[in-house]
This record gives C-alpha cells, sequence and structure tokens, in this order.
C-alpha cells in the first residue's frame, strides 16, 4: 500500500477492534468494576512507555521498528523520512512508541529511543529531529538520565515529536512525574496478554474520542459501548505485507462480576455458514454460531443476572409471548436455531440491517417455506434472546432460503426474493479476491467489515477527513476489510484481526438492475383446430376466468367457466392418437386437457403436487406423441413431467439462488440437447437430465440474463459477460 497513513491505519485498527467490541457488548451488555491497579514489571520491551501520557488512546510499542516502518507506519511525511534513513543504515532505531491522543482530535506522538543517555545530542537524534522538522513536526531531544525513576528509561536518550507541542510538552511532564500510561487502569492486564516484538494496546475507555474523530454521529454511539467491558485490548503483530496485516491478542476483561468472555465458556465454538448468505457488497456482518445453545443461553442469563439486566429482557419476552402466543424460547427450540447473525449492505440509497437465522428443523406452523416476501410477526424474538445486536429499527418482513430466516425491512429483504442479495455471495467474492472466509473457521464470535466502500456511502460512515484519507489510502486497491474473530479454536479470550487489500475489480454484476417481473400471460394462444385445419385462438377472459375460444375470424365459439387464473401458456396436443388436437394448460397444482368443442378430457388427470407458475411446455422427444412437459413451479424450481404427472426417473430439479424468469429454451448440439435458463440475475445452461447447471461463471464472468446464446460448433456455446466480454462455455 503506497500510501498508508498513521492516522489512518491505527484508526481502521481502533474502529474494528471497537466493532467487534461493540457486537459482544451489544450482546451482553452490563457494568463491572475496576480491578485494582498493579503497574507493569520494569522490562526491555517496555523501554519507553513511561513517556506516554495516561490519556493515550491507542499506543503502539515496536521493537522490530525494520519491518513496522514501511508497513504500519505511514509512506509518507514523517514516518517516511525515518525510513529512508533505516534503509540507507543512517540510523538504527531499536525502540519506537506512537501513542494517539485526542485534543479536539487525534494527534500522534512519537517517542523513538536515540540510545544511551548523555547531555550532547546523539547523531541518531539529530537525524531524527531534522527529519521532525522537514515535516512540520515539533520535536525535542531529551536526556532520560535527569529523571528521578528507577526505570530502564532513566539510561536512555529520546526524541519526542508530534505535530502539536503541547504533546510533547505533555509526555516531558509525565516523564518528571513518573506518571505514564503504565499506571493507567487496566495496562497491566493488557500487558501480560501481550507479547511478539511489536504490539498495539487500545484503551476503550478512551476509545469514544478516537471513534468520535474517526465515524459519523450516526455510528458513535455503536462504537462507544465497549468502554464498558474492559479497559485495553492487546494486540500482537504477526504478520505485515502489501496485501495483508495480521494480529492476534486477547480482550482483558477488568471485571470482579462475571464477565462477558463467561458466557462462551463451556459453550463450545462452531462455524459460521452465514457468508453464503450475505451479499458480496456486504459492509459489516456479526455472526454467532451456535453449537451449545441451551448452554449458552443458560450463560447468558447467569451474566444478565449479574448485571441487573436480566428484568428488561424478561419484559421484553413476556411481552413478545403475550402478543403472539408464543415465547421466544420456544420459538428457538421448535426451530432448532444454530447461528444468528446480522449484516449491514446498501439498500436503495442508505445502509439497512437484516437478521439472518440458521435452523435446523423447519416447523411450518410459524415460517412460509416459499421463498416470498412475508411479514414477520416474531421482531425481536432474537434479540430478546441473543442480545441487543440482533434488534433491528425495521424487522416487519422475511423470507425463508435454504435453511435460513431473513428478516429486516421491506425493502432489504426483497432483495433476497429477488436473488439479488445471493447471487453473487460473500464467500464467491472472498475466494475470488484470494482472501480467507474466516467465517469458516471455528469461533465463538466473529465481525467482518469492508471499508472499500462506495462513495455515497462513506458519509453515512466516516468523517469527512477520514473518507478523504481512505480514498487516498485504498487508492488501487478495489476490496479492502478486515476479519475479527474472539474465541478461536476454543480460546474464549482469543482475539484474531487480519486486515486485507486486495487489487481487483469491484463486480459490476451486483450493481446491475435485476428484472424480477415475472408476467403470466392469459392469452390469446394460438392452437390447433383438426376439425377446420385451421388455426384458433385460445384465451382466458380478464373479468371472470372464463376459458374461451374464437375461431380463425375472430368469432367467438365457446366459453367455459373455470375458477382458476391459467398459467401464462396454452399447447396443443394429440393425447388420445387419433388426430384430434386438444389443448393442454396448468392452473394451480394441475395440469388440465379440453377440446376444440370446449369438454375438459374425462380421463384425464395430472397433479403436480406443487403450484405452477409458468407453463407447461410441451415437448414430443421421440416423435411418438408419449409427451413431456415442463413447468416452472411457484417455489422457483423447474420439473419435467409426462401426461400424468410424474417425473422422468432421469430428471433431476432445475432450481436457482435465483428468481429464474420463465421456462428453460430447448438447444441441441451435436446430438446432445440442452437447457438454456435466464434468471433475474444470468442466464444458465443446464444438460438434458436437470440438475446443475453445465458451467458455473460468477462475478464479471457471468452470463447476461437476455445473453443470446451461440452454438459455434458441436461442443461450445458463445455468451456475453457482465464485463461486455463474450465467453466460450463447452457443453461436452
Amino acid at each position: 500500500m503506497s500510501r498508508k497513513t498513521l492516522i489512518i491505519l491505527l484508526v481502521v485498527l481502533a474502529g474494528l477492534i471497537g466493532l467487534i467490541v461493540a457486537g459482544v457488548m451489544l450482546l451482553y451488555s452490563g457494568t463491572g468494576t475496576a480491578r485494582a491497579e498493579t503497574e507493569v514489571p520494569d522490562s526491555q520491551q517496555y523501554l519507553l512507555m513511561p513517556a506516554v501520557p495516561v490519556d493515550a488512546v491507542m499506543v503502539g510499542a515496536f521493537s522490530n521498528v525494520e519491518a513496522v516502518l514501511p508497513k504500519i507506519l505511514p509512506a509518507t511525511g514523517f514516518a517516511a523520512s525515518l525510513n529512508e534513513l533505516v534503509e540507507s543504515q543512517a540510523i538504527v532505531i531499536e525502540q519506537m512508541v506512537v501513542s494517539l491522543h485526542n485534543l479536539g482530535r487525534i494527534y500522534p506522538l512519537y517517542i523513538i529511543d536515540a540510545g544511551v543517555a548523555q547531555n550532547e545530542t546523539t547523531a541518531l537524534a539529530m537525524s531524527v529531529l531534522a527529519a521532525a522538522e522537514d515535516n512540520g513536526l515539533y520535536a525535542e531531544y531529551f536526556n532520560c538520565s535527569t529523571l528521578d525513576t528507577p526505570r530502564k528509561i532513566a539510561g536512555r536518550s529520546i526524541v519526542l515529536a508530534s505535530p502539536y507541542k503541547e504533546l510533547v510538552l505533555s509526555s516531558k511532564r509525565h516523564l518528571r512525574a513518573s506518571e505514564s500510561v503504565l499506571k493507567a487502569p487496566g495496562f497491566y492486564y493488557a500487558h501480560a496478554k501481550s507479547k511478539g516484538e511489536n504490539r498495539i494496546f487500545l484503551s476503550n475507555v478512551l476509545s469514544e474520542h478516537l471513534v468520535s474523530s474517526v465515524f459519523s454521529n450516526r455510528l458513535r454511539s455503536f462504537f462507544t459501548v465497549g468502554k464498558r467491558m474492559s479497559d485495553w485490548i492487546s494486540l500482537e503483530v504477526e504478520s505485515l505485507s502489501d496485501v495483508a496485516d495480521k494480529f492476534s491478542g486477547s480482550l482483558v476483561s477488568d471485571q470482579k462480576q462475571p464477565d462477558i468472555l463467561t458466557v462462551f465458556d463451556g459453550c463450545g465454538v462452531s462455524a459460521s455458514e452465514v457468508s453464503e448468505m450475505l451479499p458480496s457488497y456486504t459492509v459489516s456482518a456479526f455472526a454467532l454460531p451456535i453449537k451449545k445453545r441451551t448452554e449458552f443461553l443458560n450463560s447468558y442469563q447467569t451474566y444478565l443476572d449479574s448485571r441487573q439486566g436480566l428484568q428488561r429482557k424478561l419484559i421484553l419476552r413476556k411481552r413478545l409471548e403475550d402478543a403472539n402466543g408464543l415465547s421466544p424460547e420456544d420459538f428457538c427450540e421448535r426451530l432448532d436455531v444454530a447461528e444468528v447473525a446480522t449484516a449491514s449492505f446498501k439498500v436503495n440509497d442508505g445502509l439497512q440491517r437484516v437478521n439472518l437465522v440458521r435452523v435446523g428443523k423447519v416447523d411450518k406452523n410459524l415460517i412460509s417455506l416459499t421463498t416470498g416476501l412475508n411479514e414477520y410477526k416474531y421482531a425481536s424474538y432474537i434479540g430478546s434472546l441473543f442480545g441487543d445486536l440482533f434488534i433491528l429499527e425495521d424487522e416487519s418482513h422475511y423470507t425463508y432460503i435454504n435453511g435460513w430466516i431473513v428478516s429486516g425491512s421491506k425493502d432489504a429483504v426483497q432483495l433476497y426474493v429477488s436473488g439479488e442479495a445471493t447471487f453473487y455471495n460473500l464467500s464467491e467474492y472472498m475466494l475470488n479476491a484470494d482472501v480467507q472466509d474466516m467465517f469458516t473457521t471455528p469461533a465463538a464470535f466473529m465481525a467482518y467489515v469492508s471499508y472499500t466502500l462506495e462513495p455515497d456511502l462513506m458519509g453515512k460512515i466516516f468523517q469527512k477527513a477520514v473518507q478523504e484519507v481512505i480514498a487516498t489510502t485504498c487508492e488501487g486497491v478495489d476490496y479492502s476489510g478486515a476479519f475479527m474473530t474472539l474465541g478461536e479454536n476454543g480460546d474464549v479470550g482469543k482475539l484474531r484481526l487480519e486486515m486485507f487489500r486486495k487489487e481487483i475489480k469491484r463486480s459490476k454484476a451486483p450493481m446491475q438492475a435485476r428484472d424480477t417481473m415475472i408476467v403470466i400471460s392469459k392469452g390469446p394462444f394460438s392452437v390447433k383446430n383438426a376439425r377446420t385445419g385451421m388455426t384458433n385462438q385460445f384465451y382466458q377472459s380478464a373479468s371472470n376466468n372464463y376459458l374461451c375460444l374464437k375461431d380463425e375470424n375472430g368469432k367467438g365459439v365457446w366459453g367455459v367457466p373455470f375458477d382458476k387464473p391459467i398459467c401464462g401458456t396454452a399447447q396443443s396436443i394429440d393425447y388420445l392418437g387419433n388426430n384430434k388436437f386438444q389443448i393442454l394448460f396448468g392452473a394451480g397444482t394441475k395440469l388440465h386437457l379440453i377440446d376444440v368443442l370446449g369438454r375438459f378430457v374425462a380421463d384425464f388427470s395430472a397433479d403436480l403436487g406443487k403450484d405452477i407458475l409458468l407453463g407447461p411446455d410441451v415437448y414430443d422427444f421421440s416423435g411418438s406423441r408419449k409427451y413431456n412437459v415442463m413447468v416452472l413451479h411457484k417455489d422457483n424450481t423447474i420439473e419435467m413431467y409426462n401426461l400424468k404427472g410424474e417425473r422422468p426417473a432421469s430428471w433431476s430439479t432445475i432450481t436457482s439462488a435465483d428468481m429464474i424468469k420463465g421456462l428453460p429454451e430447448k438447444i441441441d448440439l451435436g446430438g446432445n440437447t440442452f437447457w438454456i435458463v435466464r434468471t433475474a440475475i444470468q442466464t444458465l445452461i443446464y444438460p438434458f437430465g436437470g440438475g446443475n447447471p453445465v458451467s458455473t461463471l460468477t462475478g464479471d464472468q457471468m452470463a447476461l440474463p437476455h445473453t443470446e446464446v451461440k452454438v459455434l460448433d458441436e461442443t461450445s456455446v458463445e455468451v456475453e459477460c457482465y464485463d461486455g466480454k463474450h465467453r466460450t462455455i463447452k457443453l461436452k
């Protein structure tokens, strides 16, 4: 990353850490009592910490400065100058601390080890002071041997530098008074959990100062709840590269009462499956996979009771039970809830959140199994059980897809109903970007955030100054974001963070307009009249559902009462094999057959068992009048049947995560038949026996929904894709 700046890196770090802490806190809110202060032991790795003022919001302590400078610290400005000096071997910096402080806005303080204590300015210090002056920083040389302290820093000289003079002076006052961040409440416990050459500490108590200068007013309160959890979070810098930075550490609880992390004790860890249900353009997501649901809910209840938060939850649950005749506990049990998650993404012109609940079993008395838009009467049920993180402003609608209940606003859920939200999911997007999907790592809790956002969303999340820095930072990087996991592999307090930057182009496909309307025609349909040898017009009256026939001159022949709307097609077949054609059509769950005299064929019966949306299309593959029909059902499946309503043994259902827009088109290549299926998102090609698509393209390589499928030879066809390119698909 060529233009990374210190502030934005540490801000993003803080924001991401704050994200997971805030999420955990919203799950399990409460207050605690701080433990007694314990001073950090004097050690080489904390050599420079006595110079850090006690009000530090974030502290980075770096012993491997040569590795850190080009990665974490800025590639421009003061740190860039330092990096040039280090790379040229003009100086060797053994220890360096960078802290962030709130002085109306966030300012950095650089503390650099300048060698053994001496009155005269060292050569290293002179180089550092010159670099600071060149970059507009105020800087001073300080001989620590003048200090009345037994700590190791007394044997060193240092350089203090900052864009804000008062911060340097504050550091000197703290040094002389032997007061520093080392005595800040909880820092001892953060120290005890830290290791490695390069460490970062985030103050939860003071984090509101950091986030208030970073995030929009709308999000500030969300990120500041972390201060009720613990005083500090410690992180070790594991590895740094141009495409990813990895950190591991701990949430350091300072509570005497049962703390947040005890909620997860004994509950096991599990891998999340939610990434396959999230849009590629997801901005943030939290996932709580539940291995031992009963133990988890009991632990949560015990925790709430210890923090005087249980009564509020019990009142909410009772109110919900009274309103719907079903308690949240019974709702959860009857559906065998295995995972709960919440995610935000763009809906219309703003960000909205949805809840996602993975269920182990389905109760048709509670939820509809059709992938449609349904009103949701169980709003806040999951939030009342699993925490305030899952309480939505609008949870009025839901749909059921592939074992998940997705709930939220009407517009947000509609994106799932239409297929837009899942046609190119986050898991696929990360795979294409060569990013590890940490949702699949067994853990107690996961958080994800993407901070490479569209300009219109940036203002809804970040302050203007931060927007500008992020825009510069992410120049040439199309996908940037981070994962955080808590309790990885059963270690409850373990925190892991990975920030990634990928120079791939954001997919054009997710942002395309979706045509989700399916037009169901009532005719007229052209049918054969064997008696006259002419083509007649069959249709359904819009006013009373009567089935009607007009002759070749447009004159009405008959009208027959009927009680259901027909399903958009009507076909002529010779069912009796006597060269007298009948009219085949669908309505409800059944196929119907009527002759040209307006009489229903008495011995014809074909109930398909589920509602027909569109069809039938009729095929006589053998030319022997042993007809097969194709039908699109309301459950978004395509089926093949004979005229008895039976599926051939060789047939496998065609379905899609996207909304199927119509009946398939038949195409023949080299003696083989294939089906072209067009969805609201893309064009897919299936083998004659159905089942899975012959070729699966993703992202910008997906075939456009209305592309021409051009036959190239006996084995391949050509399609147009979202990126404007034409691609060849081998069909055999």
